[in-house]
Parts: structure tokens; sequence; C-alpha cells
């Protein structure tokens, strides 16, 4: 969690915080992320701003949709931090495979690519982590398929 916490305060700005009317949670304002970054490690509002913009020109920011290719990401539909990744092109979920609307595995046809070059698997009952784990007897079929998906997409873009 340090090194999260670290990226986030050097390079990111990107703080959960509890700031907004518009939702039930309270005790982590803006204010406390920044507190945390300066006391913990040095790193003030100032050199903050500069890592944000330091990293929007380095990665591209929104704009890297437009230069990538063989781009897959996984996202949860029980994570928060799916409405900040790649899941619409124009507003249109060209590029979006849902698993809970596909059938199973095997049956399901191989996905193409818009010209967005990111291709973005979304499952029902998971976060955005849940792929990263290893596998177990306790894990949906959405995420074992998740999992087959990037595996033959890996493969393809291999060509094995």
């Amino acid at each position: 969690m340090r090194q999260w916490t670290y990226q986030t305060c050097a390079e990111f700005g990107w703080f959960q915080t509890t700031d907004s009317k518009n939702q039930p949670f309270h005790g982590f304002p803006l204010k406390l992320s920044l507190e945390i970054c300066e006391e913990v490690f040095g790193i003030g509002a100032e050199q903050l701003n500069r890592g944000i913009q330091r990293s929007l020109e380095n990665y591209g920011g929104v704009a890297i949709a437009g230069l990538v290719t063989n781009v897959t990401l996984y996202n949860g539909k029980i994570d928060p931090w799916s409405a900040v990744s790649y899941v619409r092109n124009n507003g249109n979920f060209q590029n979006e495979i849902s698993l809970s609307d596909a059938p199973l595995v095997h049956s399901m046809s191989k996905p193409t690519l818009t010209s967005v070059g990111i291709r973005s698997i979304v499952v029902p009952d998971t976060a955005h982590c849940a792929i990263m784990y290893p596998a177990s007897p306790h894990d949906s079929q959405y995420l074992k398929q998740a999992r087959l998906e990037v595996e033959r997409e890996l493969k393809a873009w291999l060509g094995l």
C-alpha cells in the first residue's frame, strides 16, 4: 500500500476522498491525502501538481487511447475504479465485452477492436485486482472466463 500511496502522491494525484456532498461517507477529505503526501513522503501540493502534469505529458492522458494497440483492461462491476477506465468508445460499448451478457468460455466469439486500441473486459462480480490473484476453486465462472480471454488475446498478439 505504501508504494501505491507514493505513486499517487508523486505521479497521479488520484485520491479517494469524501469531499463530495453526493455520497454517504465522511472522514477522508482531500486535505488529509495532501497532508499524508507531505508528512510521509515530503511531497507538497506544488510538487504533486508537477508530477501529475509530467505523467499526463509522458503517458498521453486520455489521448493515449488513440495511440495504443493490443491493450486489454479488466474491470469489475463492483469496483469504483471502473468508472475511470476505458469501457466506452464515444459513449457506446463497442469495445466492451460484458461477461454477464455473453456465453461462457469457448462459445464466446473473438472480439474486434474499434479505432480505440483498448479492449475492456467487464466482469459483473469482481473488482479490478481479482484477475491478478492466483486461480481459486471459489472464482466465479465470469472471472475464469476473463482470465481465458486475456490469455487468448496475449497468444494472438504473440502469434501463438
